[in-house]
């Protein structure tokens, strides 16, 4: 899920920044795609700890997760994103959150395959038991 999730949102936001102002009633078709990336990703990130902790630390790791997803990462990103919107612009902002989550996309594809998931037994369970 998380693997489509983030291309998805790859594609969405690059095509933000193809948009000029005779296309940008494209707008409205590209942010229907909002929805299924922010529910994947949602979905996803409550997923993850639940496979990578032990159950003994399964509070721990959705505590971690929500602490990096609602705290560090909007504190340092927002940071960066003023910075990269005041001397590039907008447009070179959405590309490099673009270019940043096609490197995330990358790494969860050779951490997190499905191969690897697949032979977890608890990942197993959690699949039947959706």
């Amino acid at each position: 899920m998380v693997l489509i999730g983030l291309l998805i949102y790859v594609i969405r936001l690059s095509a933000y920044t193809l948009l000029t102002s005779d296309t940008l009633w494209l707008l409205l078709l590209i942010e229907l795609f909002q929805g299924f990336t922010y529910s994947l990703l949602q979905c996803s990130l409550v997923a993850i700890p639940s496979i990578i902790f032990p159950d003994s630390m399964q509070a721990t790791g959705q505590g971690l997760m929500s602490t990096v997803r609602f705290g560090i990462g909007p504190v340092v990103f927002l940071s960066l994103g003023g910075f990269i919107m005041e001397f590039y612009g907008g447009k070179w902002l959405y590309r490099s959150i673009a270019m940043f989550s096609t490197v995330v996309l990358v790494i969860f594809y050779f951490l997190f395959n499905e191969k690897k998931f697949m032979t977890n037994e608890k990942r197993q369970l959690t699949i039947t038991t959706l």
